[in-house]
């Protein structure tokens, strides 16, 4: 029996001080390839859907209200994240509601709402129902607003 290998029990192989060390080492792995492989992390934020959302609505990146209707879309999002949990929603999401109260004319925000709802939505995978929730949020908003803006001068 003097020449067979022992095996030592498993116990001793997979100590405490192995499975401690397993995640970081698993983490650093992972970074490493990340770093060798070049990628980057990337947040996608509602700002990053703006301009392909007015793109699609407007048909041309060069009609003259784009600059306009994404500057004020941009400005909806800010003025979002005061009242919801941006967490609830996916960013498309709460672009799509920043876009729909971008638009000044009335008759075409409720053209753009069905052409939301009825085309682009199905065929970009928005969730309608939160977009939906953001844009009331964003209408409840303004209306706050009106209401505090006019009580403000009528004192």
């Amino acid at each position: 029996m003097e020449g067979e290998a022992r095996n030592p029990p498993l116990l001793q192989v997979f100590s405490e001080e192995y499975y401690s060390s397993l995640p970081d080492a698993m983490i650093e792995a992972e970074l490493l390839v990340l770093k060798r492989l070049q990628w980057r992390l990337q947040f996608v934020t509602p700002h990053t859907f703006i301009p392909y959302l007015v793109r699609k609505f407007l048909k041309d990146k060069n009609h003259p209200a784009y600059d306009s209707i994404v500057s004020r879309a941009k400005g909806n999002i800010y003025d979002l994240v005061k009242e919801i949990n941006l967490a609830e929603f996916h960013p498309s999401s709460i672009a799509g509601a920043a876009v729909l109260g971008a638009w000044r004319d009335h008759t075409a925000r409720r053209s753009m709402e069905n052409e939301l709802i009825n085309g682009y939505a199905k065929r970009l995978h928005l969730d309608i129902e939160d977009i939906g929730k953001c844009y009331r949020a964003l209408k409840e908003m303004r209306r706050h607003e009106t209401a505090v803006g006019q009580n403000y001068y009528h004192n």
